[in-house]
């Protein structure tokens, strides 16, 4: 969900409250009390109306982009968002956020029970030594092509797959993760994926 569709959101759920409160305010009878029946129906419609706009923020919040500024603060988030699934597809141009030992056998652990596929412009030290470990590697050569997208699926072919899609703005660099189904960012990352394991086997 993006800010502005959040934005557009929460005005209609105050635009609910405010119908309310003009209907009790100009449109109900003077001197003519709710009954109880019509106070607890407009009390629940309140409710509702607050609980709703309370949910959408709260999934704005945990769905909006997170920045980090520091290596180690991303090396951290890759840590626990490999960690976090089972069956793994990396994009990366070098893997560079690779750079101790702890990841190292983390991808070391994935690559052994087959949950390691890894997509790069050409083959590295650690990529080879993954290969030989079980790791499902994808290299093109051959495109001369260093992409600019960097992402991480989990859970990949499952129905709880996700995506984490890093990119740099200035100093800062930010992560968005997309469910599957939720957005289009998370088709094109896996429509990616599949291209370049499709470009790997028709050699």
């Amino acid at each position: 969900m993006t800010l502005s569709i959040l934005v557009v959101e929460l005005i209609a759920v105050i635009g609910s409250i405010a119908s309310l409160v003009s209907l009790y305010l100009f449109v109900w009878p003077a001197n003519t009390p709710f009954t109880f029946a019509e106070g607890v129906a407009c009390a629940i419609a309140s409710c509702l109306i607050v609980t709703f706009g309370v949910i959408r923020l709260r999934e704005y919040a945990r769905l909006k982009p997170k920045t980090y500024h520091t290596k180690k603060a991303i090396r951290d988030y890759m840590y626990r968002w490999i960690s976090s699934g089972e069956r793994v597809a990396v994009f990366s141009r070098d893997m560079t956020w690779v750079d101790d030992d702890d990841m190292r056998e983390l991808l070391r652990r994935k690559a052994r029970k087959g949950e390691l596929i890894l997509c790069l412009p050409h083959a590295i030290a650690l990529s080879t030594e993954l290969g030989r470990l079980g790791t499902e590697i994808h290299v093109y050569p051959e495109l001369d092509f260093i992409p600019s997208s960097r992402f991480t699926i989990i859970n990949v072919g499952r129905h709880d797959s996700q995506v984490a899609m890093g990119r740099r703005i200035g100093a800062v660099h930010t992560i968005q993760e997309v469910a599957v189904g939720h957005d289009p960012l998370f088709a094109l990352a896996d429509d990616l994926v599949s291209v370049i394991s499709r470009l790997d086997r028709c050699r």
